[in-house]
């Protein structure tokens, strides 16, 4: 969550729907570090989320868009998201969360 580095973009600490959340900018990132190794096997990214009615969430993995935007249900769901062949790789994989 780059600890607010330059600004803090993910705010820790809250509930939301009866459950302890971090509440996210409207573009928000984690950096997830992957070997060459474990970057060929991931084949789907899985969050759980909490969203309000008409939301849509868009990810972007290194840069670039995957997949399109996802039409969020109101309260909390579980996503399994497919990510595109190829778009990770070794070291550090920059996720974007808009």
């Amino acid at each position: 969550m780059r600890f607010g580095l330059p600004k803090a973009r993910w705010h820790a600490g809250h509930v939301r729907g009866g459950e302890r959340a971090a509440i996210a900018e409207r573009a928000a990132s984690l950096e997830i570090p992957l070997s060459s190794e474990h970057a060929k096997w991931v084949g789907q990214l899985l969050m759980r989320v909490h969203a309000a009615k008409d939301q849509k969430l868009q990810i972007k993995i290194n840069g670039r868009k995957n997949g399109d935007r996802v039409k969020l249900e109101d309260g909390w769901q579980t996503l399994a998201l497919p990510i595109e062949a190829g778009r990770l790789g070794d070291g550090e994989n920059m996720f974007v969360f808009e």
